[in-house]
């Protein structure tokens, strides 16, 4: 709750000073007045005697057809049926917090001012659905921060087997380089060999022919 007076309900736009519960509503967290608290959560609390729900209904609870709220049934007449409407729809004046309005007691010995009981209830009532909203929020806060940690890591570890990946084919793609390059220069030099004992070969081959042709020749002579 706030009470600083340069604030005002961001649903009924008072300006005038008020007491202000922090709530969130419609995934928005917003600053209401008592009153707009109570309006906005009819669901919440029983119209009757302002207690509030802080998980479900009671399940014999009269439902509005109007508001939808859920009225105790020993808080109701006998008679009322689902078909009537709840005591804030006969009412709505019963719901608004006004401070100023509200009868206060003046007490002499320490000078304290109080407000009524009927404003308290709603006070009090508001209050409890701020609570109960924002503890909500929390636990929805809460998960969804375990979501985005456990997300985080999950991608993380992608992320990891990705570079990994990409490693070994560098690795993989560096080693095929350096055993095609040391095939070539095996290669090279085995040409290089054969290239010169063809070379030698052929020196020979003619050196015989020549030696071949001089001996016929000498044998030619003899004859």
């Amino acid at each position: 709750m706030n009470d600083d007076s340069t604030t005002t309900c961001s649903q009924c736009n008072l300006t005038h000073p008020k007491i202000l519960h922090q709530i969130r509503l419609n995934a928005t967290f917003r600053r209401l007045c008592t009153t707009c608290v109570l309006c906005l959560h009819p669901n919440h609390f029983c119209p009757s005697c302002f207690t509030v729900y802080h998980r479900s209904p009671p399940e014999n609870a009269i439902v509005c057809f109007k508001c939808h709220s859920f009225s105790h049934r020993a808080c109701v007449s006998p008679s009322i049926t689902v078909r009537t409407p709840c005591a804030m729809c006969l009412n709505p004046n019963g719901v608004v917090f006004s401070p100023r309005s509200s009868s206060r007691i003046y007490n002499s010995n320490n000078g304290s001012r109080r407000i009524d009981l009927a404003a308290a209830r709603l006070l009090v009532a508001a209050a409890e659905i701020s609570v109960v909203s924002m503890s909500r929020a929390e636990a929805a806060a809460v998960k969804e921060a375990e979501w985005r940690a456990k997300k985080a890591s999950e991608w993380r570890k992608k992320a990891k087997e990705a570079v990994n990946h990409v490693v070994k084919v560098m690795e993989t793609e560096k080693k095929k380089r350096d055993d095609e390059c040391e095939c070539e220069c095996e290669c090279s030099a085995v040409v290089d060999d054969v290239g010169c004992n063809s070379s030698f070969v052929g020196i020979g081959s003619s050196v015989g022919s020549v030696e071949a042709f001089e001996a016929l020749k000498l044998a030619g002579e003899s004859g």
